[in-house]
């Protein structure tokens, strides 16, 4: 496995003092950081527990600060409600408040790249395309004209013409074009795993589920801001897959073992949903990938057969298929939608340090089926666990993907940077 990781992105905490300089903009930004830091870590079902949060978050001030921006922390709500960013509701963050909160998180997070404000996804080849660079080309048949250089064209024929008088004699060899580089749209699907493991904390104090949150919040918000040509799907997998939507990303949590089978890990699940829906998309670069901390624990079984050679082989394994019930409760706590067919089971194997042979194989034809369809595949491990970092990348050389381990806390300066170079980044080595 790749062991050189990305630089570490910690999110900067919110500050628990206010001095007399600060402006009031400042102020409000660190409310909205606050913000995110309560979105990511959940638990928060309106603005009481809002109100809650805030004084613990301002409770403990620096030695050197006498007071708290959130001494008064009613007074924060309301002055945050009355910009429209918050609201006494399950879904506490409105659009706004989530678009906001969000443009701090992408400041940040560039800044911290040291990058500026991105561009385009190029490619590397000259010739008809949508970004005009200062270069240019002799004019060839079948050129569009709105790309010829005036300026250039005049100077070639002036060198061929003795006195400068109008009209000018200009010849066709004389024409110049702007050189263009076709901007690469892209159309990725992050599949997050929601299973029960996710909330493990890693080292920069966050839970793997809250950066991963993180991550796909910020990229989504470089995707509408810069980049509105590309498509962004958020697709949460489990024991089985969901479509999230972007501004569901806050409220996202894991599965648990109160939630009947569903907090297994099925990539075969994620790879599928994410595989029908790439397929629509028109972009020169579609790709899943694929953030997870787990080896896969489950797959689908497709049919009666499959079923029974199962069994022949492990007479006791286990088969699922969720109860109706189960599932509309589940969809309507989380405002998700489960890509749940009644008819087909899922098949629970769970093997410590280990992927049992049926879920391994029927994973790796899943992968396949998405690189014979055009469909490139990424695989970002959240987690210490050698085995699993193992895993991933072996799926990753089978089915022509790439392997990345961000198990310090790096994800999200990862992903941001191999999306703004157009999924060209370069593998860790």
């Amino acid at each position: 496995m790749h062991t050189d990781r990305p630089s570490v992105y910690v999110a900067a905490a919110p500050r628990t003092g206010a001095r007399p300089d600060r402006q009031p903009q400042d102020d409000e930004q660190e409310a909205l950081r606050t913000l995110a830091r309560m979105a990511m870590g959940g638990g928060i079902s309106g603005l009481r527990d809002m109100e809650s949060a805030l004084i613990s978050y301002g409770s403990d001030p620096a030695p050197d600060q006498n007071s708290t921006p959130y001494q008064d922390a009613a007074r924060t709500i309301r002055a945050l409600e009355g910009r429209g960013y918050v609201r006494d509701d399950k879904k506490w963050l409105t659009r706004r408040g989530f678009e906001a909160v969000g443009r701090v998180l992408l400041r940040d997070i560039m800044r911290d790249l040291g990058m500026g404000s991105p561009g385009g996804h190029h490619t590397t080849l000259p010739g008809t395309g949508e970004t005009v660079t200062d270069a240019t080309r002799p004019h060839e048949p079948g050129d569009d004209m709105s790309g010829v250089s005036v300026p250039d064209t005049l100077l070639n024929s002036l060198r061929h013409t003795r006195d400068a008088a109008f009209p000018l004699d200009i010849r066709p060899g004389d024409i110049e074009q702007y050189v263009t580089e076709a901007d690469s749209r892209v159309a990725v699907a992050y599949c997050l795993d929601l299973s029960s493991t996710m909330r493990t904390k890693l080292s920069d104090g966050m839970s793997r589920i809250e950066a991963a949150k993180r991550a796909l919040w910020i990229l989504y918000m470089l995707n509408t801001r810069h980049y509105p040509g590309d498509s962004i799907h958020v697709i949460g997998f489990a024991s089985m897959a969901c479509r999230i939507r972007p501004h569901d990303i806050p409220y996202l949590g894991t599965f648990t073992a109160n939630d009947d089978f569903l907090h297994y890990t099925n990539y075969q699940a994620a790879l599928r949903l994410a595989r029908r829906i790439l397929r629509g998309e028109a972009a020169e670069n579609r790709r899943i990938v694929m953030i997870t901390d787990g080896q896969p624990s489950a797959c689908f079984v497709e049919s009666e057969r499959q079923r029974r050679d199962i069994l022949s082989e492990k007479p006791y394994s286990h088969f699922y298929a969720p109860d109706p019930a189960l599932v509309s409760r589940v969809e309507g706590e989380r405002g998700m939608r489960l890509d749940a067919d009644p008819r087909m089971q899922v098949y629970l194997c769970y093997r410590y340090r280990g992927v049992d042979g049926r879920v391994g194989s029927l994973t790796s034809s899943e992968a396949r089926r998405c690189r014979r369809d055009g469909i490139n595949l990424d695989y970002v491990v959240i987690s210490d666990e050698e085995e699993l970092a193992g895993y991933v990348e072996g799926l990753a050389s089978e089915t022509g993907g790439r392997s990345y381990w961000a198990r310090d806390g790096g994800m999200t300066g990862m992903l941001v940077s191999d999306y703004v170079r157009g999924a060209k980044a370069a593998k860790l080595r």
